[in-house]
């Protein structure tokens, strides 16, 4: 099971597949390593959890400028 202290997104999103796989395929669970792995898991949600907000924020920035370009050029006409 991979493990990450990487900001990356995808780096994060590997460890909640790896996480989900693990727990989908376990014969037998292994109730010691539960807690590590759901604390891996959740460390690793709020990572790309983090990583999105950051993107949509960045995104909606440049929607704004676009929206007034348009605006801009609606009025010139």
């Amino acid at each position: 099971m991979s493990k990450t202290n990487s900001k990356k997104f995808q780096d994060n999103y590997m460890v909640l597949k790896d996480v989900a796989e693990h727990l989908r395929t376990q014969t037998e669970p292994d109730i010691d390593e539960l807690i590590p792995m759901i604390k891996r898991a959740s460390q690793a949600y709020q990572t790309c959890k983090q990583r999105l907000e950051a993107v949509r924020n960045e995104l909606e920035k440049y929607q704004d400028i676009f929206q007034e370009d348009n605006d801009s050029n609606k009025s010139d006409l």
